[in-house]
């Protein structure tokens, strides 16, 4: 195993944050070979970049993706029903804040919307752990409308975190140059994979997928063939249902023996047979409709807060990359080059990121014109997130924008309030142009209305 596998998800600081829409990395911006490909490319630089493209493939599917678009459009409005609220009611906010304690409904409404959205990314569905010692995968049969996978060792029902992961998993590693078999063992050495002394025992949702297939010895190009397939999954709103389709599908075929069908070529045959593209078509289109219901209901407010005009502007993007790429299924195509840094930089470069955290600097990234455009919608949105998570979860937090994300240029910078109640810098100005960290307390409509308990 190399220096590279060494480090692959070691890095915890290192993930793509859903509500946030941030991508935090554990290098300088300087060290990322994606934003320059003319400098060479050196062991660290190629771990650096199998990070950042690990955590890119997450953003796209939140931003370019029919599931993932919805995902924003939930967390954003859910923002914005808890600024509206404060024109409804102004009373006081006990914190920590719960729907248990709140007389306020469109504010219960939102706080209820983003617990609902986080379920919906992350749902609570543990694996079980087993004892076997051979190692032998099997499908469990189930009346649930996703799979179920089990290897002797651990069983897992395969949910949309679990597809979302091999995406990015296999994506990064097609990155760094790994076939099938490669893949295959480094999952079986890769220590984060093991539980004990059993391997293909851990972080299940990262292989157990390519691990089922991989192990009937029937397929090849598994590895780009089940990524393509993900994408396919995503670009739908029931990723998990598809997946499971696509398996019963696959399960009613006959293969040669000893013949090695390619995987990719199997999904677009299914795709042809089992009426998948109605799906498609109609799941974008409700996608769609729900994101521009949404910029519509903002529009004719948009001069009145900031989190509305924020709102509309990454809604329009988002609509424009869906439409350019069919919901996603188009986003990579299967003849994509992944190894090399020129592949993922054009990438980055056509579609833009939303804002990225390096060790020394906080910035966005894409061409001149998306970055013009798209940096205040997402900072702004950031800061609501993080005064939001401060409210439910914390008491007199520290102000995240000093370190834990080091965006702040006010100059006060380090008021003694700054660590030990930053709701209180919103005395300092009225209008939250210097401290970010009042900007989103002032998009929440939660000015004059924080106690502590």
């Amino acid at each position: 195993m190399d220096a590279i596998d060494n480090h692959y998800f070691s890095e915890l600081e290192t993930n793509y944050d859903w509500e946030k829409y941030l991508i935090s990395l554990k290098c300088e911006a300087g060290e990322l070979n994606i934003l320059d490909t003319s400098k060479p490319l050196t062991k660290e630089g190629e771990k650096n970049a199998s990070f950042f493209i690990h955590e890119y493939i997450h953003y796209l599917q939140n931003f370019s993706s029919t599931w993932g678009i919805t995902i924003f459009a939930d967390f954003a409005f859910a923002l914005i029903e808890i600024g509206a609220s404060s024109s409804d009611n102004k009373d006081v906010l006990n914190i920590p804040l719960t729907n248990e304690i709140i007389d306020n409904n469109l504010l219960s409404k939102g706080i209820q919307r983003r617990k609902d959205v986080i379920n919906k990314v992350n749902p609570n569905n543990e694996f079980e752990r087993e004892d076997g010692e051979r190692l032998k995968y099997k499908l469990i049969n189930s009346k649930q409308d996703y799979l179920t996978i089990s290897n002797s060792r651990i069983t897992v029902p395969i949910r949309g975190k679990a597809i979302r992961e091999h995406m990015a998993h296999l994506g990064t590693l097609l990155f760094l140059g790994k076939d099938d078999t490669k893949i295959h063992e480094y999952t079986e050495t890769f220590n984060g994979f093991k539980y004990g002394e059993l391997t293909f025992a851990n972080q299940p949702e990262y292989w157990i997928i390519f691990e089922y297939y991989f192990s009937l010895e029937k397929f090849s190009q598994l590895a780009k063939g089940i990524f393509f397939l993900m994408q396919q999954c995503l670009a739908t709103n029931t990723p998990e249902n598809i997946l499971k389709r696509f398996n019963d599908w696959i399960l009613t075929k006959e293969f040669a023996p000893a013949t090695l069908t390619c995987f990719h070529e199997l999904v677009v045959e299914w795709i042809a047979e089992d009426n998948i593209e109605a799906i498609f078509e109609t799941d974008l289109k409700d996608s769609k409709l729900y994101c521009l219901n949404i910029q519509n209901k903002a529009e004719p407010h948009m001069h009145q807060n900031d989190l509305l005009k924020f709102t509309h502007n990454i809604l329009g993007y988002i609509v424009e990359n869906i439409e350019s790429t069919s919901g996603g299924r188009t986003l990579y195509l299967y003849d994509d080059n992944f190894y090399g840094l020129n592949y993922w930089n054009y990438k980055v470069n056509q579609y833009g990121s939303g804002i990225v955290r390096y060790l020394d600097q906080t910035m966005i990234h894409g061409s001149l014109e998306h970055c013009k455009k798209m940096e205040d919608s997402f900072l702004f949105l950031i800061s609501s997130s993080y005064v939001l998570n401060k409210v439910l979860r914390l008491q007199r937090p520290e102000c995240p924008f000093l370190d834990e994300m080091p965006i702040c240029k006010a100059s006060y910078r380090g008021e003694s309030n700054c660590s030990q109640n930053p709701f209180e810098m919103i005395k300092n100005e009225l209008h939250g142009k210097e401290c970010t960290f009042a900007n989103g307390v002032l998009l929440l409509g939660f000015q004059n209305r924080i106690k502590f308990n």
